[in-house]
C-alpha cells in the first residue's frame, strides 16, 4: 500500500484522507501520485501511529483504517499498550477497520502477538469479523474486523447505540461467560452472540447453545405465533465465530423474556 491506493479510492468518493507512513521515501512516492490526482483530497505525512493517536481529537476523523501495521506496534510496545491505543482510537472515531496479524505467522514479530488477535480489540464495545485475507508474507490468512465504541455496524444496518453491556440484566453474573453483548438505543436493541471468546472459557456445549438460541430467536421473530406482537426483526445472521439478532422498537421486552437463559 505504499502508493496510497486506498487513499485515492476514498478521495475519488469525496472523502478527506490523511495517510501516515514511517518513512519519508514512501511519502515522496505517495505525494507524487497526489500531485497527479489533484481532484482527490488526500494528504500524506510522516508519523508514528502511537504519536498520532495520542494527539487526535474527538471526531477529527470518522473512520480509521489500519492495515499491516499494529503487529509491529505490539512487537515494540506489547499487547497492553496496543489495547489502550486502540481503545482511545475507537473512542475518537466512529469506526475502525483493522487487519490483525496472528501469532502463527513465521515472522520475527509473530511471537509477540496475543494468542487470539481479538485480545487487542475485546475491550471495545462492538467488533465484528468482516473477512480473512491472504498476505504476501506466508500462507496464513489474517482476520479483518470492523470496530466501534459508538455504533452497531452490520451488513444491512449501521446505527449509533446509547449503551451496551455483556450481560442480559443486572445480577446475571457470569452466566454466558461474556459470550453475548447487548446494544441499546431508543430505536433498537441488538443482541450479539459469540461462539468462542478471548478467554477460552466457553465450552463446546455452551458454544453450541449460543448457536441454537440464535437460530431459535431468529425463527421466532420471523414467524411469531398468530396474534402475538413482537419487535420487528431488522437483521439476523451469523458466521463462524459470532452471530447477531437485531430488533426494532419495544425490543427491550423481548430481551427481558430471554434474560434468564
Amino acid at each position: 500500500m505504499c502508493s496510497g491506493v486506498l487513499q485515492f479510492k476514498f478521495g475519488k468518493q469525496g472523502c478527506q484522507r490523511i495517510r501516515y507512513r514511517l518513512l519519508q521515501q514512501n511519502i515522496d512516492v505517495c505525494q507524487a501520485l497526489a500531485e497527479e490526482n489533484p481532484h482527490c483530497d488526500v494528504k500524506f505525512q510522516v508519523g508514528r501511529i502511537e504519536d498520532i493517536v495520542s494527539t487526535l481529537e474527538e471526531n477529527q476523523f470518522d473512520l480509521a483504517i489500519g492495515l499491516s501495521v499494529f503487529h509491529h506496534i505490539v512487537h515494540l510496545h506489547g499487547v497492553a499498550e496496543v489495547r489502550s491505543l486502540l481503545e482511545r482510537l475507537a473512542n475518537l472515531t466512529q469506526a475502525m477497520i483493522l487487519e490483525l496479524a496472528v501469532k502463527e505467522e513465521p515472522l520475527y514479530w509473530g511471537k509477540s502477538q496475543p494468542e487470539d488477535p481479538r485480545e487487542l480489540i475485546d475491550q471495545c464495545a462492538f467488533y465484528r469479523l468482516i473477512g480473512r485475507f491472504d498476505t504476501h508474507l506466508s500462507n496464513i490468512s489474517r482476520p479483518m474486523y470492523i470496530i466501534s465504541n459508538h455504533r452497531v455496524i452490520l451488513p444491512e444496518f449501521n446505527q449509533p447505540f446509547t449503551s451496551w453491556r455483556d450481560s442480559p440484566y443486572t445480577g446475571a453474573g457470569f452466566a454466558h461467560k461474556q459470550s453475548r453483548r447487548y446494544y441499546f438505543s431508543s430505536e433498537f436493541i441488538c443482541k450479539f452472540y459469540r461462539f468462542s471468546t478471548v478467554s477460552c472459557l466457553l465450552t463446546d456445549k455452551e458454544s453450541e447453545r449460543n448457536r441454537t438460541e440464535l437460530a431459535h430467536e431468529e425463527a421466532f421473530l420471523k414467524s411469531p405465533p398468530s396474534g402475538l406482537k413482537v419487535p420487528a426483526l431488522f437483521t439476523a445472521g451469523g458466521e463462524w465465530r459470532s452471530g447477531m439478532v437485531g430488533n426494532g422498537k419495544n425490543s427491550r421486552r423481548a430481551v427481558k423474556r430471554r434474560s434468564g437463559q
